[in-house]
């Protein structure tokens, strides 16, 4: 299931910046499958944890080593990865 998690979010590239290397959401698509793995969960739960795991993520160094957030991330892309997953599963 992680490596189906991982296509998914390849192929969706939630920063829409495509010059990421092909592993850039590999640690998301782990902390996506630890957070539904043996997991009772719905579509809210698992849209909230991914919007905020890649909210998160959005936020780099700059060279002062402060973190700046480098784009707006859209919440109803993470409603169409939740919908995906279910999908997937039913």
């Amino acid at each position: 299931m992680e490596i189906l998690i991982q296509k998914m979010l390849r192929l969706w590239d939630p920063y829409d910046i495509y010059c990421f290397p092909d592993d850039e959401y590999d640690s998301y698509a782990k902390a996506i499958f630890e957070f539904t793995n043996n997991k009772s969960l719905t579509f809210e739960d698992l849209s909230d944890f991914v919007f905020k795991l890649l909210k998160d993520g959005l936020k780099v160094k700059d060279s002062s080593d402060e973190y700046i957030e480098i784009e707006k991330l859209d919440k109803a892309g993470c409603n169409r990865f939740a919908e995906l997953y279910f999908a997937i599963l039913n």
